[in-house]
């Protein structure tokens, strides 16, 4: 077995090695993860609101990997709180409803996002 062995550590007699305090800076807290406060907004072809309507959360381009979904409430609202990888920097929504603009790709920046769906520009 060989021993590893430490520049400019020295063990003490009980065979510690003494380490140096942790400078830790301001408001660091070890997470790996975040939370995001997502609120999906469904309006149908006519601009009211579009209830019942499946949403799907995709970590990835591809759909492949999935994080939430559900269905809009009577005021055509999605709400969810969504926990991600620190190093998630944007995901992908879709929403099941003919007539309207139905998937977006978003970047993420801070801890909510709304997204609005509606009717297509013309």
């Amino acid at each position: 077995m060989r021993l590893l062995k430490f520049r400019n550590y020295r063990q003490t007699a009980a065979g510690e090695i003494p380490m140096q305090p942790l400078r830790v800076p301001r408001g660091f807290d070890y997470a790996m993860t975040r939370q995001l406060a997502l609120q999906v907004q469904v309006r149908n072809p006519n601009g009211e609101a579009y209830e019942q309507v499946p949403v799907s959360i995709f970590a990835d381009a591809d759909h492949s990997r999935l994080l939430a979904m559900g269905v809009t409430d009577r005021q055509g609202r999605f709400e969810t709180l969504l926990q991600l990888p620190l190093t998630q920097a944007e995901i992908n929504v879709s929403v099941s409803a003919l007539g309207i603009d139905n998937r977006r790709s978003v970047r993420l920046q801070g801890q909510a996002l709304r997204l609005d769906f509606g009717p297509v520009a013309q």
